[in-house]
Order: C-alpha cells, then sequence, then structure tokens
C-alpha cells in the first residue's frame, strides 16, 4: 500500500543539528525519496519502490549515527520504516521523537495511528491518543480518534464521552462536528438508545450526507 512520504507525519521542531555530516546524510535520503520509480509494470514499479526506500533508510540511519538527536531523522525514518512494514521500528523512532520532543501531541497521534491501523493494538493506539489528549486537550479530533478507537473495543460509554466532549469544544462552524453527531448516534444505536437518532438528524441537518442513509437503515 503506497503513503505519502511527506504527508504521513508532520512535526515541528526546534531542534537544530549542527552536525554537518548528519544534515548531509539526511539531505541525501529525502532527495532519493522524491525520486520517482515509475519504471513499468507493478511489479517492477514495486520492487524499484522498496528498493529506493531501502536506500533512503540506509541513509537515515547515516544521519542518526552521526547524530543520535537528530529529530527530524528519526521521524523521516519511522516514516520510510513504515512504507516499508517495519511497524515495530516506526514505532519505536517515533516514541524516541517524543522522548526527545514530549510536548509534541502530533507524534503521539502518529503512534496510536500506526498501532491502530497496521497492528490492530486498539488498546495501545487508546493509550497514545491519551497521551496526545494531554499535551493538547483542546483539539476535538483527537477525542473523536480516541472514541472510534474505544468503540471499537465495545466500549461505548467511554466513545460517547469522547464524542460529547469533542462536540462540545468544537470551534463554531466547524465542518468536522456534523461527524462528530452521526458517530455518536451510531454509537448510541449500537447500545440500543433510541436517542442516537437525534443525533443522526443533527448531522443530516448539518449536512452530513451519510447520516441520512444511516436514519433511513436505523431509525424506521
Amino acid at each position: 500500500m503506497k503513503k505519502s512520504f511527506t504527508v504521513v507525519l508532520i512535526l515541528f521542531t526546534l531542534y537544530s543539528c549542527k552536525n554537518k555530516d548528519a544534515v548531509n546524510y539526511f539531505n541525501a535520503g529525502v532527495a532519493k525519496a522524491r525520486e520517482k520509480t515509475d519504471v513499468g509494470d507493478s511489479t517492477a514499479n514495486e520492487a524499484a519502490r522498496q528498493a529506493k526506500y531501502k536506500a533512503v533508510l540506509h541513509d537515515f540511519d547515516q544521519a542518526i549515527e552521526a547524530d543520535n538527536n537528530y529529530i527530524l531523522a528519526y521521524e523521516n525514518r519511522a516514516i520510510v520504516k513504515r512504507i516499508l512494514g517495519d511497524y515495530s521500528g516506526c514505532i519505536a523512532d517515533a516514541e524516541k521523537v517524543a522522548s526527545l520532543e514530549p510536548d509534541s501531541a502530533n507524534v503521539f497521534i502518529f503512534i496510536a495511528r500506526t498501532k491502530l491501523e497496521q497492528l490492530k493494538d486498539i488498546k495501545g493506539a487508546i493509550a497514545a491518543y491519551t497521551q496526545a489528549i494531554k499535551i493538547n486537550s483542546n483539539n476535538p479530533e483527537y477525542y473523536a480518534m480516541r472514541a472510534m478507537a474505544e468503540g471499537q473495543l465495545n466500549d461505548y460509554t467511554s466513545a460517547i464521552n469522547d464524542y460529547s466532549h469533542a462536540i462540545a469544544i468544537c470551534p463554531p462552524g466547524s465542518s468536522k462536528i456534523k461527524s462528530f453527531y452521526r458517530r455518536r448516534g451510531d454509537v448510541k444505536l449500537d447500545m440500543n438508545d433510541k436517542t442516537g437518532c437525534l443525533d443522526l438528524v443533527k448531522a443530516s441537518s448539518l449536512g452530513d450526507a451519510d447520516a441520512q442513509e444511516m436514519i433511513s437503515l436505523r431509525c424506521k
């Protein structure tokens, strides 16, 4: 499965690498990552893509060997490991970033999504979402992400609480709020709580097309 090298993880750091060798290795890896690998059929393309990212990984390894506190190198190596399917290594690098930059909520979101989507570690994902929320308790999407994971564990009460909090702190006019109502309604209906239909009606009134379809299916 293809992953975008540039958008999987976006972190901001005050750390500036002073080691020229580390910077040179890192820049070489980034340059390789940007190279196109379209060489013909899909099998050949995938082989070329794998070879490219293994070369990128080697450059990031060298950058970290030259400076073992180089946050950008750890961040991007985590992405490459995820692309190559080394999810445990990916999480280890992301956790290293978290230790070097403990106030970054984004890295915990990255850890949570990797645990949830690649490792199916729902409890581990919830723990990582909780860490992100501790750092930034004002982002409604973090609560909604945790709620989705809680729902997968059938922890409906926690999921409803998180969706309710996401709704409460969602900025006025945000397009996200309609999905929060829809998802909360869905969870309520999973609990046989018919007030979930009211949430679906609210979501539909805000323009959520999926909510209207769910009303037809679940609120007869």
